[in-house]
């Protein structure tokens, strides 16, 4: 099964990764604007680590979700150095 990451921790991406975690999907990586809110996320999601960059999530899972503002998704993913294989969803 594909490792899953989550690229920011507010409301859409704390939901959706806690819903698939429910569904047994391996939610292993989150990184946030706020280590609060990544930790955060990270305690609620069992196997789920907060990181400290968004570079760090896109090194560890193979399914990104970029789930920053509207307006920060195209920094965000431009920033980021992409490996071959690897998934993104931007919200």
């Amino acid at each position: 099964m594909l490792r899953l990451g989550f690229i920011g921790a507010g409301t859409v991406g704390t939901a959706l990764a806690v819903r698939l975690s429910s569904k047994d999907y391996r939610v292993i990586a989150v990184s946030s604007r706020s280590q609060t809110s990544a930790r955060k996320l990270a305690q609620a999601v069992s196997g789920c680590h907060a990181l400290n960059s968004n570079q760090a999530v896109a090194d560890t899972a193979e399914l990104i979700f970029i789930t920053t503002p509207d307006d920060a998704i195209a920094s965000v993913a431009s920033e980021i150095q992409w490996h071959r294989k690897q998934s993104v969803v931007l919200r």
